[in-house]
């Protein structure tokens, strides 16, 4: 799943990247994989390219990931 968080209060954007699967033992994991600063505004490509970024620091392949979830407020 991935967030975008805006503050009133400052000009200032995080986006957030998490990880939900089943190990071995059939148990849901998850983990929170990154959280950063976003600049640019909030487009399809922008958040595209962040969340390629994001794969790509951790190492996984586009072709692995089922479905990215996030909001669209």
């Amino acid at each position: 799943t991935t967030d975008i968080w805006s503050s009133s209060l400052c000009p200032m954007s995080l986006i957030s990247f998490t990880a939900q699967w089943i190990n071995s033992s059939f148990n849901l994991q998850r983990a929170t994989l990154n959280a950063q600063h976003f600049r640019g505004s909030h487009t399809a490509e922008h958040v595209k390219q962040a969340i390629e970024e994001m794969l790509n620091s951790w190492g996984i392949e586009k072709e692995r990931v089922h479905v990215i979830v996030r909001d669209n407020a």
